[in-house]
């Protein structure tokens, strides 16, 4: 009786995990295509400007990968495992490429955000925050990028984002109303915590 009933229960999704780190774009391309086929229908991919590990590693712009994978099939969802907007993604620019690829390919794209790593930033020349910091820039960049999509018009803001409120800067006009998901970086980080407390486990 157990194991009918466990049978009977609807499927749970497994999604596809494409590391930008580990394959070269084409292999990557070759392996979602497969994937698909395989019948997944869901895909995480990191958004790295640089790799793990320094031999051998790939550093592939997930964005671009995310249009030509799009491209290639046909009901594949797509999201960040995460997009950090601290120094190198400005909100404005994330907004309008998650945006661009939503109209491209309606429904199937996502934006998980998180507080980012070092490794993305600092070899840009940039200085690493805190993590309060991180945070705060965080939530506000999630501020920016709701207001770009969903309230349209002019937007103006006192100072860029997380920096001096005494000069000015002034958005474009997007009125962008699309369907494109956002994942807040506490969640992933809860889920790494989490995951990290049962591999613990497992291996005592």
């Amino acid at each position: 009786m157990q194991a009918k009933s466990i049978r009977s229960q609807e499927r749970a999704p497994i999604g596809y995990w494409a590391a930008q780190e580990q394959y070269s774009l084409q292999d990557l391309l070759n392996h979602i295509v497969q994937a698909e086929k395989a019948g997944f229908t869901s895909t995480m991919t990191s958004d790295h400007f640089h790799p793990w590990w320094h031999d051998n590693g790939f550093g592939n712009f997930t964005w671009v990968w995310i249009a030509a994978a799009a491209e290639r099939t046909k009901r594949m969802q797509f999201v960040t495992g995460v997009t950090a907007p601290l120094h190198r993604y400005h909100p404005a620019i994330i907004a309008q490429a998650f945006a661009s690829l939503d109209v491209l390919y309606p429904g199937r794209i996502g934006l998980g955000i998180g507080t980012g790593e070092a490794m993305n930033e600092v070899p840009l020349g940039y200085i690493w925050p805190k993590p309060r910091f991180r945070l705060s820039k965080t939530k506000e960049a999630i501020q920016v990028i709701r207001k770009l999509w969903y309230d349209g018009n002019n937007q103006e803001r006192r100072g860029g984002v997380g920096e001096d409120k005494n000069s000015s800067r002034r958005t474009p006009e997007y009125d962008w109303q699309q369907n494109v998901e956002i994942e807040i970086g506490d969640v992933v980080t809860v889920w790494v915590q989490i995951l990290s407390k049962f591999l613990i486990q497992l291996l005592n």
